[in-house]
């Protein structure tokens, strides 16, 4: 009886953790792909920051990384996300990762719109 008992609570505890994870955005259909296709395009296709050129659209970051054989890095930002706004200070005082974005990456820089943040996290 306590073999069925704890089998029966087993199976019941790991249906409420996967349905309440349904809700979680790990679970969801959302991808991060869709997510950059819709992110719009800054004014300005360049900012300077802390030495480090960020481009603002992804057609160009990919047009120079196949010129130049360099991998792309890309930075989403998001003004309420306290590690993007650690990040963001840390590229402008920290020499050794300025240098090392200079010298191995190109930047590309993303300022995600609530409406695609909303998405990925419901």
């Amino acid at each position: 009886m306590n073999r069925f008992v704890g089998v029966v609570g087993f199976i019941l505890g790991g249906w409420l953790l996967i349905s309440g994870l349904n809700h979680m955005s790990v679970i969801g259909t959302a991808s991060a792909e869709g997510a950059v296709v819709n992110v719009p395009v800054a004014e300005h296709n360049t900012t300077d920051a802390g030495g480090i050129i960020w481009l603002h659209s992804l057609a160009e970051a990919q047009k120079q990384a196949r010129a130049s054989g360099k991998p792309i890095f890309i930075d989403f930002y998001a003004s309420w996300c306290a590690n993007c706004l650690a990040f963001a200070e840390e590229t402008v005082n920290d020499d050794a990762l300025n240098k090392t974005h200079q010298q191995e990456k190109l930047s590309t820089f993303y300022s995600m719109p609530e409406s695609i943040v909303s998405m990925l996290l419901h």
